[in-house]
């Protein structure tokens, strides 16, 4: 799985030169590749893509809100990366933008889309940023370089098909391992309770039956990803409203 980063057009242009080379050495120091406008293409469906900058109506600093980056709505977001390159919506898909992970924010709005549908999406529910340049820096701050104010109250929340699948807190857990903290042990059971095959039966059946093993969250995650009109798909989206839909 490659680490990818992309800043906001609008974000580059807004903030100070030093801010913005400390803010991207910082990412490349922890393993990222910075992309460029028009690089997208480079993002697979196995990657993860980390998109940054202000959750601001307007394309200019204000309050936060949450709901947007750079003055973009989810719909616009998605117009400008598909735009800009990117064919195939990314394993993983962090948001770097202040409250994004609030219930209806950016991330559960871009969740909901048919393009991030099966796209594990992860925001934070208040503010996060990454040190510009060489200033004093005491905020809380993950192995990915990613800081928060207060790890009391800035939990990173987890999106997939529309919902919240979980928040965990800041700085204890790696991409890699993400997937299996979020699954629930019942998972497997769940799936085929509502997976329902062809005759030869379907990717999840011979995958658990030739490798002996059971389905997991990450897996059928990557079949449905691969394909939205497959058995493992509509299972998924059964499973993911049985175990998390809220009503309002």
């Amino acid at each position: 799985m490659k680490r990818y980063i992309w800043f906001h057009p609008s974000y580059v242009l807004e903030s100070a030169e030093a801010t913005l080379l400390g803010q991207q050495t910082n990412a490349k120091d922890h393993g990222y590749i910075l992309l460029n406008d028009q690089e997208l293409g480079k993002v697979t469906c196995e990657d993860h893509l980390t998109i940054m900058g202000h959750s601001t109506l307007a394309p200019t600093p204000a309050e936060d809100t949450g709901l947007y980056i750079q003055g973009d709505t989810a719909d616009d977001l998605i117009r400008r990366l598909t735009t800009n390159g990117l064919k195939e919506a990314p394993k993983i898909l962090s948001l770097e933008s202040c409250r994004a992970g609030i219930s209806g924010g950016l991330a559960q709005q871009l969740s909901r889309s048919p393009f991030f549908k099966y796209t594990l999406i992860e925001a934070n529910l208040n503010s996060v940023g990454r040190k510009p340049m060489e200033i004093q820096w005491n905020f809380p701050t993950d192995s990915l370089g990613r800081a928060v104010l207060k790890l009391d109250n800035s939990p990173w929340m987890f999106y997939l098909g529309g919902f919240l699948v979980g928040r965990l807190t800041h700085d204890t857990y790696t991409m890699e391992d993400l997937f299996s903290l979020l699954s629930p042990p019942t998972f497997h059971k769940h799936f085929f309770a509502h997976y329902q095959p062809g005759f030869f039966g379907g990717r999840s059946g011979r995958h658990c039956l030739f490798n002996k093993t059971t389905i997991t969250l990450e897996k059928a995650s990557n079949f449905a990803h691969e394909d939205q009109d497959s058995a493992s798909a509509k299972a998924l989206e059964v499973v993911l409203k049985k175990l998390y839909f809220q009503p309002a």
